[in-house]
């Protein structure tokens, strides 16, 4: 699933259709500073249940990563992955190097 490249922003997954933006917003402010949470909706308005958190810092979006992956939320295990980079059409392998560099 490729989108914009933010390299300060998260895939999240598997929202519950109940679930609203502002929720999110919540819970990944446990982890950084939210600047938008954005749900990828249908053509009747209605969410696809899956959207994207951008955070101020690329070190916040990783922290989500790290930490909401599997985060549950009304029955329903979010995934919160790295965002696409729309050449590759794949997941940033770069932003999993860096943390590994980050930690050493």
């Amino acid at each position: 699933m490729a989108v914009p490249f933010k390299k300060n922003s998260v895939f999240v997954g598997n929202i519950p259709y109940e679930a609203t933006e502002e929720q999110i917003r919540e819970i990944f402010s446990e982890v950084g500073e939210v600047v938008s949470v954005k749900f990828q909706l249908d053509n009747t308005g209605r969410s696809k249940g899956y959207g994207f958190c951008e955070f101020k810092t690329q070190a916040e979006a990783m922290s989500a990563v790290r930490n909401l992956d599997k985060y549950e939320l009304l029955g329903r295990q979010l995934r919160v992955d790295p965002p696409v980079d729309m050449r590759h059409g794949r997941p940033m392998e770069h932003y999993h190097q860096q943390q590994q560099q980050q930690q050493q």
